[in-house]
């Protein structure tokens, strides 16, 4: 795929994304929550026998989830349950492998790899960007596609036709994230003999967003599905600024690296529910279906 047509296909899966679905509140209200329900899948014995003993003896899946990420993962306004895309999928695939899925929740973005490595969850769905320099450290199964752009207040959009208007300014990214990178990267590209763009860093997505409420940063660089959302939420607050949407990418089910036989399953899981449908029909759910794969396939991020 060239550049060109990839930019071109992150458009169309951002104008897509603010006309159906609307990110990153801390709060959703529950009209913000799609209701309708998705069938659930059944077991398939040959998966399930493809899943490490240990985990078929305990018959459980350990998984971990940064939240507040909507729509990925996030409770609403009221409390109760987590719910998301990545929280429906998850959901399918344990139905799939035959096990429950025990789903605990951090605040910090950059707790999560390191939980995997340390054995301290089996598995991570929670919008994760398959990097090659995060597959020295880790495996992905890769089920999702997004891409970055900067957001804005919408009375600050107009004066940020592209990246090198931010040349000089402060902008937020999540800790721990690929963000930092691109930033620094698209600094040296774009700002040449200018002042350099800054990078603030913070925690929740609400923290990013009130950055940028207080004037604290000009813009927060966001995947494209919860920058969609958060215009949604709050429409005539935000928009996209700073070009088009740029770094498509695949989020993936991180897994340990030297547990091949889980990864397997897993991949093996979510091929069966892009098979069966169920997969699709839980992207619909959500308005995302322009971020769907047509196979899940190991290591694929570059």
């Amino acid at each position: 795929m060239s550049d060109k047509t990839a930019r071109g296909l992150l458009a169309a899966a951002l104008l897509a994304l603010t006309a159906a679905c609307g990110g990153q509140a801390e709060a959703p209200t529950a009209a913000t929550a799609p209701t309708q329900s998705v069938p659930v899948p059944s077991v398939n014995p040959e998966i399930h026998a493809m899943l490490p003993k240990e985990i078929r003896d305990r018959g459980y899946l350990a998984n971990l989830v940064q939240s507040p990420n909507a729509p990925m993962e996030y409770t609403e306004a009221s409390g109760g349950p987590l719910i998301g895309v990545d929280i429906d999928l998850v959901q399918a695939l344990g139905a799939v492998l035959g096990v429950e899925i025990r789903t605990s929740v951090v605040n910090d973005f950059t707790q999560l790899i390191p939980s995997v490595q340390t054995k301290r969850t089996d598995i991570v769905m929670s919008a994760v960007k398959d990097l090659k320099e995060r597959q020295a450290s880790v495996g992905f199964v890769d089920y999702f596609v997004t891409g970055d752009q900067f957001i804005t207040t919408a009375a600050q959009a107009p004066s940020f036709k592209s990246v090198a208007d931010l040349c000089g300014k402060t902008v937020v990214a999540a800790n721990g994230t690929s963000y930092f990178s691109v930033i620094e990267k698209l600094s040296a590209e774009n700002c040449a003999g200018r002042q350099p763009i800054e990078t603030l860093g913070a925690v929740s997505a609400a923290e990013q967003l009130m950055q940028v409420r207080q004037g604290r940063a000009v813009a927060n660089l966001t995947g494209l599905e919860p920058q969609a959302y958060q215009m949604k939420v709050e429409p005539g607050v935000w928009a996209p600024t700073a070009g088009e949407p740029m770094n498509r990418a695949l989020y993936g089910v991180v897994f340990a690296k030297d547990d091949e036989q889980l990864g397997k399953a897993v991949q093996a899981g979510l091929n069966e529910l892009i098979k069966t449908g169920v997969y699709q029909k839980i992207l619909a759910k959500w308005n995302l279906s322009a971020a769907a794969v047509d196979e899940a396939t190991i290591n694929g991020g570059k």
